[in-house]
Formats: C-alpha cells, structure tokens, sequence
C-alpha cells in the first residue's frame, strides 16, 4: 500500500464584504472585497488599522 499526501485545496470564496476604517481624526477607508480576497480580510486588517502584525 503507498501513502499520498493531498495539499489542502486553496479555499475559494465566492461572497462580498465592504470594510470601512476611520481613524482618530475622522479620515475614512472604504474598501470593498469579493471572491477570494474576501479570506485574506485577517491578514489585511492589522495593516488597515496601523498595527504591526507579530510574526
């Protein structure tokens, strides 16, 4: 019998999401996101909000 190791299957998602981002001085961000982008918003966030990300 032989062992097949399978990657995981990226995941592909197929909804929509608007993010809005203000700072203290009341400047706004709007971003909106679809498809896959939608599963990178984890990553994405920090960066929006002037955090650095631990790595």
């Amino acid at each position: 019998m032989q062992f097949l190791e399978l990657l995981p299957m990226p995941w592909t998602a197929t909804g929509e999401c608007q993010v809005e981002v203000e700072d203290p001085s009341g400047r706004k961000l709007r971003i909106s996101l679809t498809g896959s982008a939608v599963a990178q918003l984890p990553q994405l966030l920090p960066t929006l909000c002037g955090k650095e990300v631990a790595s």
